[in-house]
């Protein structure tokens, strides 16, 4: 029976485990993630690389401060950062966990911790099928309790995939969704979410070159950065994987079907691609701004609906 998310995000987890004979070491690999949503991987970014990465990042200053503590795609510039991004061994794993090639389409350098509030990444960017997006992030310094480590709520990402439209009982287009609802009613939405399920934080205290893969839905943020003269380097590369449509939940609207897709650069290929649907191409109707609807079959077939309608009341109601 088919179940169409990643395998470790599967309701056949156990049998489809079965199935793979996979060695030890990543059969339990996969049972944690499955099970807790994340998994932390020890040594795997040589110190000197992460070391050259710094040194490179450290000399874009106007990049840093406490208040935007944060450079994108820094990959596209900085060699070291790619090859973090594009490493083997975070590639193969997410080749064991996903069932799919993974693609690197952002990087996000930090120099001090985030004090980024709970959320999940699927809010910000998910696809179609669901779950198919992870975020990987890395240890570019032995990472202090004093400088704002990530949090993370292990299980939570078993929780439903939340979007605007579970959180407004109005047909709130999403062009009409500012800023605003971001701050003032997803936050307090997550926040209330944890109290409710009564949620475990954990804080990420890992090493130079160490390795956390967390998976789309898992909450997670910034703890508060409670000595600021410590820095808290580090990369946070985010993946899709192949096959699927590309999104940013927040732009979209499912209720109306619009959706605003990503056009996303591969950093491995340096291909950009909109994805596909399970190895489908789909067609792509333009919407309203940057959004679209997602196959021009579906356009057609509600302008029929609409218009059989309107004959029905026009000449059957006579």
């Amino acid at each position: 029976m088919a179940h169409n998310v990643p395998w470790t995000s599967s309701v056949f987890f156990e049998k489809i485990l079965s199935e793979k004979k996979l060695n030890h070491a990543d059969e339990a690999v996969a049972r944690q993630f499955n099970e807790q949503g994340f998994v932390v991987i020890k040594n795997v970014i040589d110190p000197a690389l992460a070391d050259t990465a710094v040194a490179k990042l450290s000399q874009e200053k106007y990049h840093y401060s406490h208040k935007e503590p944060r450079q994108k795609q820094a990959w596209k510039g900085i060699e070291e950062v790619k090859k973090i991004s594009t490493n083997k061994l975070i590639l193969d794993t997410l080749r064991t966990l996903y069932g799919r090639e993974p693609i690197p389409f952002q990087t996000i350098n930090f120099k001090y911790g985030s004090n980024q509030k709970t959320h999940s990444d699927s809010i910000h960017f998910h696809s179609m099928p669901e779950r198919f997006m992870c975020g990987v992030w890395v240890a570019l310094e032995d990472i202090h309790p004093d400088s704002g480590p990530v949090h993370y709520f292990p299980g939570s990402h078993k929780l439903p995939v939340y979007d605007y439209q579970d959180m407004s009982a109005k047909f709130l287009p999403a062009q009409e969704a500012d800023g605003a609802f971001y701050h003032n009613t997803y936050e307090p939405f997550i926040e209330q979410l944890v109290g409710s399920h009564q949620l475990k934080k954990e804080e990420l205290l890992i090493k130079k070159g160490d390795v956390l893969i967390w998976s789309a839905n898992i909450l997670h943020g910034g703890s508060p950065q409670i000595n600021p003269d410590l820095t808290r380097w580090s990369q946070v590369t985010h993946y899709f994987f192949k096959d699927c449509l590309y999104y940013t939940p927040a732009g979209s609207n499912r209720i109306s079907g619009e959706y605003q897709l990503r056009k996303i650069t591969n950093m491995i290929t340096g291909k950009y691609t909109y994805g596909s649907y399970n190895g489908r191409e789909i067609k792509m109707k333009r919407a309203s701004g940057h959004r679209f609807l997602i196959s021009d079959e579906a356009g057609l077939k509600m302008r029929a609906k609409r218009l059989l309608e309107e004959v029905y009341y026009r000449f059957a109601k006579k």
